[in-house]
């Protein structure tokens, strides 16, 4: 065979390679893990979803690929369970897409050490995003709804909106020295980090964390080096506060005067 031909079907073999990886549509309940470097673009639909009980994670992004679940991924009664992983210890994944959790991801039951979506091992570019329809149930000691683990980077927006609960292994525990967290960011974003309207997030049970930034995390809130054309959102609130504050300023500068000659009355 010529070097011609051996090139050709190598270039061939390449394209059917990622032509079966192209995408998966999800419209019934599996009981596999999945992952995009197998399966590609992975869709949820309604009524769909990948429902499984063991270690690891139920839906892994390994590849440039997107995940978006509109339906149910379950990984229950499992210590070390995951809902969504993001694992770039393969190398640095890029998604404009990203992952978006739009339904259910349910880590209830047994077990502890659980994630309902975690970034791992790496870099990522691209969102995370939960809808304002997204619901995460998470039960565990030293369990996270969203974790991005200390040394890994998120380049893109992570947006928080939706249901989340978090709650331990034992809910009447006074002592319990790992407790859950809704949100850990141990690792770096570089991108906005909003809440809208929707947002309810409670965590239950003694010691229980909310978001938690740090010690190694931080949060930049547009970073153009590392998110070309990224706009950073306004702080609507801190603005608020500002001129709440501004505003009292200038009232105690006013009614300074009123009192000292009230005082200066009540002198005579």
């Amino acid at each position: 065979m010529s070097k011609h031909l051996l090139m050709l079907s190598a270039a061939v073999a390449a394209l059917l390679a990622q032509q079966a990886q192209a995408a998966t549509t999800i419209s019934s309940v599996g009981s596999s893990a999945i992952d995009t470097k197998t399966d590609g673009d992975i869709t949820i639909n309604s009524g769909g979803g990948v429902k499984i009980q063991k270690a690891g994670a139920a839906v892994t992004v390994n590849s440039n690929n997107f995940v978006n679940n509109g339906g149910t991924i379950s990984n229950t009664n499992t210590t070390g369970a995951k809902g969504i992983l993001i694992d770039a210890s393969g190398g640095a994944i890029t998604s404009p897409t990203g992952v978006t959790n739009g339904a259910t991801i349910d880590l209830t039951g047994s077990g502890t050490g659980k994630s309902a979506i975690e970034l791992s091992g790496g870099t990522f570019t691209g969102p995370i995003t939960l809808t304002s329809a997204s619901v995460i149930k998470v039960n565990g000691d030293g369990s996270t709804g969203v974790a991005i683990d200390a040394a890994s980077i998120l380049n893109g927006d992570m947006t928080l909106s939706g249901t989340m609960t978090v709650a331990p292994s034992n809910l009447t525990s006074l002592t319990n020295s790992s407790p859950p967290t809704l949100v850990n960011i141990a690792g770096a974003v570089n991108g906005n980090v909003t809440f809208d309207g929707s947002t309810v997030f409670s965590g239950v049970g003694q010691n229980t964390r909310g978001i938690v930034v740090g010690p190694t995390g931080s949060i930049t809130g547009c970073n153009s080096i590392a998110v070309p054309g990224c706009t950073e959102h306004a702080d609507q609130f801190g603005q608020h506060l500002a001129r709440r504050r501004r505003a009292h300023q200038r009232q105690q500068q006013q009614e300074r005067p009123s009192r000292d000659g009230q005082h200066d009355d009540h002198l005579r």
